[in-house]
């Protein structure tokens, strides 16, 4: 069981994603899923891929960045050897679980936000991502 889960922290840590602490574990692994998907979206510059994995009114207020035919190699450019990690998580009465991540870019640059992750028309979506201070 030990050897599985080294290896498994290995892999996780090799695409650039940490999940660590407690918190972390008890996130559900549709919901990680997720939260992966969008990571690898960002660092591929996939701006299809990051669409569908938000919901209707965040994909409406992104929609102006995700169709400028340059957000792809800009994503691919910033996202490129970035480092992810969930730093807290919370599941509210209805469902919806908020994680806070920080996203390490380089040194000096890091990334705090909340995603807000909901199932939605038979997946899960971001329905709202929050700046953290």
């Amino acid at each position: 069981m030990r050897k599985r889960r080294c290896n498994w922290m290995i892999a996780a840590l090799a695409a650039g994603v940490a999940w660590v602490g407690v918190a972390a574990a008890s996130v559900p692994p549709d919901i990680r899923q997720t939260l992966r998907q969008w990571f690898d979206g960002l660092r591929n510059g996939d701006t299809v891929a990051l669409a569908a994995l938000l919901g209707p009114e965040e994909r409406a207020r992104s929609a102006a960045m995700l169709q400028n035919p340059g957000y792809g190699r800009f994503l691919r450019e910033r996202y490129h050897g970035a480092r992810l990690v969930i730093i807290d998580q919370h599941r509210d009465p209805d469902g919806a679980w908020w994680l806070d991540v920080e996203i390490t870019l380089g040194p000096d640059d890091v990334i705090r936000e909340r995603y807000v992750i909901i199932g939605l028309q038979g997946a899960q979506r971001i329905t709202r991502r929050i700046p953290l201070p």
